[in-house]
């Protein structure tokens, strides 16, 4: 099942601190993960000099790939139906239009996944999967439809703060969260069972369950396109400042997509080829999570080595800490401007955010 291939079809880390952190411009070249793509998105639209897209899964690449190619082929109203944020019964024909703009492994992918693209790319993820248990297994017990929808036109924190504790936190929700994000389930259907190797944080409910819980009250919702997709599986069209939900911007990319350089490899052995001074800035995703300490520190090392002197890297940890290298003593932490970004955090996930300078 397609669900095994892509972890991800959406992009769970928020572009606004990866624009804030790392302060792109057009003498920038910058090496950012894949994923669902999103940020790739979010990162061209800032108008770099260069912009590598690496991903260690084909299946990202693959759909990277196919969004490129929708945003080149077709309109506003057309890509949103097709990626799934709208209803459409046009998905496979607009998929035909796009498919002069794939590489020959990822049309080989999508010719034999007609039913994910049925379905809309956009929830054909592993975690978007999950996150569709959520909804119909745990939300629907606690929150009616009317419910979520009073929540999603609330216009202030406040208001979020007085609903979650009148309406939504009581002893259905603090049950079915504590079962439904345990380590054993999130291993089963969440998310893959190395992300659990190197984690700090034994307790893995009661850490989502604090950040939800952050991410639903201090968070202004009309500006989450994340928490609503979580609460609905959609995103409300147009949404302000969305890397290509915003109408202007996805007329923006049109003209852009075709810089984006893809790489299929992981992060160590690719900058191990490269020259010194190859990049200025890195949007580093939780890649981290999966590295031990040693080999969190020779990664950084590696980044060091092939970056420009004050390279910039953003990156966030979520159950893994890492955060702290002694080892690597070119490489200096903000913590200052890392913690008054993490505040604004819209993803209701994270344990901390990042953001790192380079002194050779």
């Amino acid at each position: 099942m397609i669900q095994n291939k892509i972890l991800y079809s959406l992009c769970w880390e928020d572009p606004e601190l990866i624009s804030k952190s790392l302060d792109i411009s057009p003498i920038d070249s910058v090496l950012s993960i894949a994923s669902g793509g999103e940020n790739v998105f979010a990162i061209l639209l800032m108008n770099p000099g260069r912009l590598v897209a690496i991903d260690v899964n084909p299946c990202q690449i693959y759909l990277l790939e196919l969004k490129m190619a929708a945003v080149k082929s077709l309109s506003f109203d057309e890509f949103t139906g097709f990626l799934g944020f709208a209803r459409s019964i046009s998905r496979i024909k607009y998929f035909k239009r796009c498919k002069a703009h794939l590489s020959e492994n990822a049309l080989k992918f999508w010719e034999g996944n007609l039913g994910a693209i049925r379905k809309g790319i956009v929830h054909c993820g592993k975690f978007e999967s999950y996150l569709h248990k959520f909804r119909k297994y745990i939300l629907s017990i606690v929150l009616s439809k009317r419910q979520i929808k009073k929540y999603l036109s609330l216009g202030s924190t406040r208001e979020q703060a007085l609903f979650f504790e009148r309406e939504w936190n009581n002893w259905r929700w603090k049950l079915l969260f504590r079962i439904f994000f345990s380590k054993t389930v999130m291993q089963l259907f969440g998310r893959k069972r190395d992300y659990f190797k190197y984690i700090n944080n034994r307790d893995i409910a009661k850490h989502y369950f604090e950040r939800s819980r952050n991410g639903f009250t201090k968070m202004p919702v009309k500006k989450n396109y994340f928490v609503n997709y979580i609460l609905t599986g959609k995103i409300p069209i147009p949404f302000k400042d969305h890397p290509y939900l915003d109408k202007a911007n996805f007329y923006k990319l049109k003209g852009m997509v075709g810089r984006i350089e893809l790489v299929n490899s992981d992060i160590y052995h690719y900058l191990k080829g490269l020259e010194e001074g190859s990049f200025s800035k890195y949007n580093l995703s939780d890649v981290f999570e999966l590295a031990s300490q040693e080999e969190y520190e020779d990664m950084l090392n590696e980044i060091s080595r092939a970056s420009r002197r004050n390279s910039l890297i953003c990156y966030w940890n979520n159950l893994v800490f890492r955060a702290s290298h002694p080892n690597v003593k070119s490489v200096i932490s903000d913590e200052k401007l890392s913690g008054k970004l993490f505040k604004g955090d819209r993803v209701p996930f994270y344990s901390r955010f990042i953001v790192e300078s380079i002194h050779q």
